[in-house]
């Protein structure tokens, strides 16, 4: 599948003209240069992406891929020197400084030495450098791009040597795994006493002094925590109580801007809605949400009564990676822009069936995208979504909310107080969404996820879209091998043709079983992989679009239940068993045994017998006919046809 990013170098096709792209502007928009008369055709990123995922616009060339540059490693924290070295690193450049501020380069050795006396007096230093050494610390600085942390002396950097004999080294090692880090969890003081017993039976060996065998209790203690505390917990205490003690929500790869992690998660509303139609209530609505983890803003979300499932999953991935425009162009009542758009690096999702599923893990294949497991039980792994779900819940609506239950307290019955459609709850949702949501002062960063979400894409390469949507609705639809004949294609009672799987059969035979998806929400068309090409697809509309428009299967099901049911309770499968009884009865009644002495041929053409009689009722048949008198007509003499001589044939035989 290919994706666009809108930068330099994305060339689009309309027609005749070639478009090449020319800048972004502000209000998402983006401008276009024609090749050939350069004149600019302005769009925003919607109409853009929507007229390449409908085949208005061809991608001719998508161009390079912009990379983030390597991280550059910061120059060393110099609050955290000790004070002799941050003295030192403060005279190193008042000297520096004046030599920079006199313009002094560091060839110009004659020039640095008649200053070093000057800088010198005014700091009160005692003993001033030589020009030789002057020159050296301006070549570091200015190699180092002018970096202080360059000028602080390697000798607070070393690595210091151990005093203590390799041997006992050892020992103190061996002891500590042996006897501290296990689930006894004895005291340091208790295996010091240990390792002080082992070091002298090596004395009396011979392999250590006296000196040697000396090992203080904080040498002990330091080599202990030399080990991770979370592999000293995990080894102490066990591996839950360790990761239960150091949990965080953030694992090797840090989250520090926008597009970077989606995190993807289902809730059962509090809510029961009814139906804008019947005024009936339907239910607890589920939600399923896209949240940003670096902002927490809102990016995606998919309402539906099916639970959660794959279905509703990719409808609000589909909502979180599709610019906005499509969606809040009709919501009048929306005051803010929704800035969600374009594909993330990685998602982040809990262990359910449908984001194990194979269909779910090559989307995330399609969107190059990264999949992320969070272990069971450690909701902090995606707390940006669990903090919406938080906040959500504390939305006042004014009835059919579901109260948790209290002892000795009743709450109202959430169907019978049920007031909201659900239309009104869905533009209820989006408002909360894109309004008031992303203008939530987060405590813990001081600031608001629509603020953090809008820099931070000023700061990263421009978003990536899908060129089209159609791969990935063919994998998310359900799939079944079934037979192609004479009809068509038979699914669950709905029939499906067209004039290309006529050609389809002719290339591949009368009959043949080949795969076919359909999208769950849509049954007016469905896809027909070409038993030969596993490559190409076929849409095949449905034979009765009146019944399948807009029609989910779900719905289909629930009506062939409903139907089943009917008839069931109806007893059509007992009256159409007592039809053909009855038929049979009258078959054997009316049965002429002797059938030998009559002629069949002649009684018919006597009786005239035709359906029309048998249809028509007894007191509907004329048996009198009353004169008329004749009126006059048109005679047309008949065509006297002149006899043709037959001409003879000598027999032959095919042999």
């Amino acid at each position: 599948m290919a994706l666009i990013s809108f930068h330099t170098g994305l060339t689009l096709r309309y027609g005749d003209r070639i478009y090449q792209f020319l800048r972004q502007l502000d209000g998402g928009q983006v401008q276009f240069e024609d090749q050939l008369t350069r004149h600019t055709k302005t769009l925003t990123i919607a109409q853009a992406v929507h007229d390449v995922q409908e085949g208005k616009a061809l991608v001719l060339r998508e161009g390079f891929d912009p990379k983030l540059p390597d991280s550059v490693e910061p120059p060393s924290n110099l609050a955290d020197l000790p004070m002799h070295y941050q003295d030192d690193l403060g005279r190193k450049m008042d000297y520096l400084g004046w030599m920079r501020r006199l313009g002094i380069r560091r060839g110009e050795k004659k020039r640095i030495a008649d200053q070093i006396p000057v800088v010198a007096e005014k700091i009160k230093d005692a003993s001033p450098p030589a020009p030789n050494t002057v020159m050296t610390w301006m070549r570091i600085f200015e190699v180092n791009g002018l970096n202080p942390a360059s000028l602080v002396s390697r000798y607070v950097y070393r690595v210091k040597g151990r005093m203590i004999h390799p041997s006992v080294d050892e020992l103190i090692y061996k002891f500590l795994h042996t006897h501290y880090f296990t689930r006894a969890r004895n005291s340091l003081e208790n295996v010091g006493s240990i390792i002080r017993i082992e070091l002298k039976k090596l004395v009396n060996q011979g392999k250590i002094t006296e000196k040697e065998a000396k090992v203080s209790a904080s040498t002990i203690s330091r080599r202990s925590k030399e080990v991770e505390p979370f592999f000293a917990t995990k080894a102490r205490y066990g591996e839950l109580y360790a990761r239960a003690l150091y949990r965080t929500p953030f694992g090797e790869n840090p989250v520090c801007r926008a597009l970077q992690r989606y995190e993807i998660d289902h809730t059962t509303l509090n809510w029961v809605v009814i139906c804008d139609r019947t005024g009936l209530p339907l239910g607890r609505p589920t939600l399923t949400i896209v949240v940003d983890r670096y902002s927490g803003y809102i990016v995606g979300l998919h309402i539906s009564f099916d639970g959660p499932g794959l279905s509703s999953t990719l409808k609000a991935l589909k909502v979180a990676i599709q610019p906005k425009e499509r969606f809040t162009n009709n919501a009048s009542y929306l005051t803010n822009p929704w800035l969600g758009c374009g594909i993330p690096e990685e998602f982040a999702v809990d262990n359910g069936l449908e984001f194990h599923s194979p269909q779910f893990r090559q989307v995330a294949w399609e969107l190059q995208a990264v999949l992320e497991y969070c272990r069971v039980r450690t909701p902090w792994s995606k707390a940006a979504v669990e903090r919406v779900f938080r906040e959500l819940d504390f939305l006042h609506l004014p009835s059919g909310r579901v109260h948790k239950p209290i002892p000795n307290v009743r709450y109202p019955d959430p169907r019978k107080d049920a007031g909201i459609p659900f239309s009104v709850f869905c533009e209820t949702i989006l408002k909360w969404t894109v309004d008031i949501h992303p203008f939530h002062i987060n405590k813990h960063k001081l600031s608001r996820s629509f603020d953090l979400f809008g820099e931070s894409l000023e700061l990263i390469p421009p978003p990536k879209f899908l060129g089209s949507l159609e791969t990935l609705d063919r994998i998310a639809a359900m799939s079944k091998v079934l037979m192609i004949n004479s009809g068509g294609i038979e699914l669950a009672g709905l029939s499906y043709s067209c004039p290309e799987l006529l050609q389809m059969k002719k290339s591949v035979g009368p009959k043949f079983k080949t795969l076919v998806k359909w999208d769950p929400d849509d049954m007016g068309m469905v896809h027909v992989q070409h038993p030969l090409e596993h490559s190409q697809w076929l849409a095949v509309p449905s034979r009765n679009p009146h019944y399948t428009n807009q029609l989910s299967w779900v719905q289909h099901r629930n009506i062939r239940a409903y139907a089943r049911e009917h008839f069931k309770h109806i007893r059509g499968q007992e009256q159409l068993d007592r039809a053909r009884s009855e038929l049979e009865q009258l078959w054997h009644s009316r049965m002429i045994k002797d059938h030998k002495k009559l002629d069949y041929k002649k009684a018919v053409q006597v009786q005239a017998l035709s359906s029309g009689k048998i249809w028509v009722p007894d007191h509907e048949i004329i048996t009198k006919v009353e004169p008329r008198p004749i009126e006059p007509i048109l005679i047309v003499p008949e065509t006297k046809i002149m006899p043709i001589a037959i001409p003879d044939f000598e027999s032959f035989s095919l042999h």
